[in-house]
């Protein structure tokens, strides 16, 4: 299924269900939210998104720093708190935080000690946070992006259908 058809489906669900998605995110760089916002109703279920890329955003806006200099960035750890984080901004009661670190290119390898394509995403539904660690693996930057967008969608389907 293409970006734009998982969106859509993905879509469907959360006014199905009445739930609200705010997002926080970095390796994808708003894609997600900017697919979301393409659909009419959008408002509907749509509440936030922000793009913490650098990990000064990700001190800034999400008061993780303290675990940014404990942890790699690109980690479980910091997935987690990225999608627990986020959610305080709400104040809905069925939400869904999206969170989403990672490494798409060989410039920070070094810096951040995983193989490109290591991706964590984080998931919060119902007090719930789940972690889910991908390699994607792909032979540019912009479909590394694009494919981790849909695991994005694919995970958070998962996790609000069951």
């Amino acid at each position: 299924m293409n970006l734009n058809s998982l969106a859509k489906k993905f879509s469907y669900e959360l006014k199905k269900k009445k739930i609200k998605l705010c997002l926080a995110e970095s390796i994808t760089g708003g894609m997600l939210a900017s697919e979301i916002t393409k659909i009419k109703g959008a408002s509907d279920f749509f509440e936030f998104s922000i793009v913490c890329y650098s990990n000064q955003s990700k001190s800034s806006f999400l008061d993780i720093q303290k675990q940014i200099k404990k942890e790699n960035v690109v980690s479980s750890q910091i997935a987690e708190l990225m999608s627990k984080k986020i959610i305080k901004y709400s104040k809905s009661k069925n939400i869904l935080a999206i969170s989403c670190t990672g490494l798409a290119s060989n410039d920070l390898k070094k810096k951040y000690k995983v193989p490109v394509g290591t991706v964590f995403i984080g998931i919060t539904y119902k007090n719930n946070t789940k972690v889910y660690k991908k390699k994607i693996i792909s032979i540019s930057r912009i479909n590394t992006i694009k494919l981790v967008t849909k695991e994005m969608i694919i995970k958070s389907l998962e996790n609000i259908n069951h």
